[in-house]
C-alpha cells in the first residue's frame, strides 16, 4: 500500500519514511538508506528517520556519514539518548575513544535505565590500548543491574583481570 501511495505521490513524506523504516527493520540496508535519505530530504526534522538513517549507515561501515547524521539528530533532540549511543559507536569505530566515552556517558545520563550505554562503556574501557579494567567492570555491573544480558567475552576478560 505504501508503494501505491508513492506511485500517486512520489514525494509523500510519511510513506517514504515508513518504507525506509521497514527496510531498515528487515536489514535491507541499501534500500533502507536510499529511502531514508529521500525521507530525510523531504523532512529533515523526523527524528526516527534521522536515527534509522544513521544506524543503517553505521551498519554499512559508512562511519563518517553515520556520525554526521547522528550528530544532526542530537541537534534536533539533545535529550534523545539513542542519538548519543549510536554516535558513541561511530566514534569507537573511528578510533576516537575519548569522544566515544563522552557520547556513551551522555547517553547513560539521558536514559539511566537503559543498559546499552553502560554495556558499551564497559566494552570500550576494557578494550582500550591501556584498559581501564576497574571502570569497565563497574559499568558492566551497572549494565547487568539494569537488565542487560551477560556477555561471555566480558565475563572471561574480568575473570582474567
Amino acid at each position: 500500500n505504501l508503494g501505491k501511495v508513492l506511485e500517486m505521490e512520489p514525494d509523500h513524506k510519511q510513506a517514504t519514511a515508513h518504507i525506509g523504516l521497514i527496510q531498515a527493520d528487515l536489514g535491507n540496508d541499501g534500500e533502507a538508506e536510499r529511502m531514508l535519505t529521500k525521507a530525510y530530504n523531504l523532512d529533515p526534522t523526523n527524528q526516527d528517520v534521522v536515527l534509522s538513517l544513521g544506524y543503517v549507515q553505521l551498519r554499512q561501515d559508512k562511519v563518517f556519514e553515520a556520525l554526521g547524521t547522528l550528530m544532526q539528530g542530537a541537534k534536533l533532540n539533545p535529550k534523545r539518548a539513542d542519538f548519543r549511543r549510536y554516535s558513541g559507536l561511530a566514534c569507537r569505530e573511528l578510533g576516537w575513544p575519548a569522544a566515544s566515552e563522552m557520547q556513551f556517558k551522555e547517553a547513560h545520563k539521558l536514559d539511566p535505565s537503559n543498559p546499552e550505554p553502560a554495556f558499551n562503556l564497559a566494552v570500550l574501557l576494557a578494550t582500550l590500548d591501556e584498559p581501564r579494567t576497574d571502570e569497565a567492570r563497574e559499568w558492566y555491573k551497572k549494565a547487568l543491574k539494569l537488565g542487560g544480558k551477560p556477555d561471555a567475552g566480558l565475563d572471561k576478560y574480568f575473570k582474567e583481570h
